[in-house]
């Protein structure tokens, strides 16, 4: 069986006032995508799958320039939807979602990983040879990993860099990191 290559988009621009799903890259991520691209070193052709949010189209665009690729996008792939209010302090809270507690106004975590997982189903059925690779975020991609593998959810999303990519074993459920940039979230 091929791997399923999950990447987390590349550093966004962040914008106040707009809302994260519409934030872009800037030129040093997409630097860093081309480094990202080149270390893989998957295989020309086919399709790169991504979640429609800009951050992560662009990051797809990237790579699948590099890669001969072309990219269809998912809604199933897209970030934990939650309001677009700026927390002070985002990563706890982030910490105590991915931990289990129930948000208000945050997606449930069990619907993020059925509408991932179904995205995933979708990508495998349309991926003839070799590897799926998927572009999403750092809540979605923990949330279906934890769901997959055997993971702390919130140290492996506190560990993610932008970009990062892991490679995904169905069969075994076998987990490994395939690129970091070394760069903390913000």
């Amino acid at each position: 069986m091929s791997r399923l290559v999950l990447v987390r988009h590349a550093m966004p621009e962040v914008r106040p006032g707009v809302a994260a799903a519409l934030w872009g890259i800037g030129e040093s991520a997409r630097e860093d995508c081309v480094l990202l691209a080149h270390h893989l070193g998957l295989p020309v052709g086919g399709a790169i799958f991504a979640s429609d949010e800009r951050k992560a189209i662009e990051t797809a665009d990237v790579l699948a320039l590099r890669l001969g690729r072309q990219v269809i996008t998912d809604h199933g792939f897209r970030e934990v939807d939650r309001p677009d209010d700026w927390e002070d302090d985002y990563r706890a809270l982030v910490a105590r979602y991915l931990a289990g507690e129930l948000i208000p106004g945050w997606e449930p975590q069990a619907n993020v990983i059925a509408r991932f997982s179904a995205a995933v189903g979708r990508a495998l059925e349309q991926s003839h040879d070799g590897d799926t690779v998927v572009i999403s975020h750092g809540q979605a991609i923990s949330l279906y990993l934890a769901s997959r593998a055997a993971l702390d959810v919130v140290s492996f999303w506190r560990a993610l860099t932008l970009p990062d990519a892991w490679s995904l074993d169905l069969a075994t459920g076998e987990l490994s990191r395939l690129y970091e940039t070394g760069l903390p979230p913000e």
